[in-house]
């Protein structure tokens, strides 16, 4: 998705902020430690989102450190900036913006962190440039994105259940922003064209909580809100959006378990690092 259907997904979002953080949670430690982050540190959470790992980073470098969440849905920043005042932190903070391009002050960050954040980047090897000029020398990334589609159930359930019910000419899941950075070849080439060293790639295969684990209700009302704030199931007329989510409902209750549907996720946890310069 662009910046602006970011700007209108991030409403759909926030709204659904702790949904999210249950559904993600399983990369979270992964990510975390890729990241190593130590006390005194500046880090970055590029893509913050309602600030869940932005607020991990917080804790990780003390109060002696500092965590910038950047994030450009406004919703989103609102909801992350109420959750870090409600927790009594004092070391994070929010700012409204794309990453890619804004302007994050002249003290340089130790660290750049991001969860499935980077890989809306509308021109990523122009974006990882601007990132690695915001690191020290010797600082580093860590980032997670999603593997193909097809290594993730939780996505493609939906575009298999629901595609039947798209005109022909319309193929769900074509757009690839969010699978945009599967191919670690390429991914390699972006990060050593932006000036990064050291790209490494960790798989992390997880199952994941939809719909906060409210059963099929939850699932579907997840699923449904993200496809509705896409404009996906909107272009359909009411007989077939009826029939379209009658179909997906079915699929997800194939994959109850107990109180949750849980779905397969696959992801890159992807590190490099800024080079420190050589002798002279």
């Amino acid at each position: 998705m662009s910046t602006s259907d970011w700007k209108r997904a991030g409403r759909s979002w926030a709204r659904r902020a702790d949904w999210h953080d249950i559904a993600f949670a399983p990369f979270d430690q992964p990510l975390l430690d890729a990241a190593g982050c130590r006390p005194g540190e500046r880090a970055l959470d590029v893509g913050c989102g309602a600030a869940t790992i932005t607020l991990a980073l917080a804790d990780q470098v003390g109060p002696t450190g500092t965590a910038i969440g950047v994030d450009v849905s406004e919703s989103l920043c609102t909801t992350a900036r109420t959750r870090i005042a409600a927790a009594g932190i004092t070391n994070a903070e929010i700012a409204l913006g794309d990453a890619a391009t804004t302007d994050l002050g002249p003290a340089p960050f130790d660290v750049v962190v991001s969860r499935f954040g980077v890989m809306f980047f509308a021109d990523p090897v122009a974006a990882f440039t601007h990132l690695t000029r915001v690191l020290r020398p010797g600082g580093r990334v860590a980032f997670a994105v999603f593997r193909e589609r097809d290594r993730n159930p939780w996505v493609d359930l939906a575009v298999q259940a629901l595609q039947p019910f798209l005109p022909p000419s319309e193929e769900l899941g074509a757009e690839p922003a969010g699978f945009s950075m599967a191919d670690p070849e390429r991914v390699g080439a972006i990060l050593g064209d932006a000036g990064l060293v050291s790209v490494g790639f960790t798989p992390v295969d997880v199952l994941m909580t939809i719909g906060g684990g409210e059963g099929v209700d939850g699932a579907f009302r997840a699923v449904a809100g993200q496809l509705l704030a896409a404009g996906i199931l909107r272009r359909l007329d009411p007989p077939t959006k009826a029939a379209a989510h009658e179909a997906l409902r079915t699929a997800l209750a194939e994959h109850l378990d107990g109180p949750a549907v849980r779905l397969g996720g696959s992801a890159w946890i992807v590190t490099a690092h800024r080079p420190r310069p050589g002798p002279t």
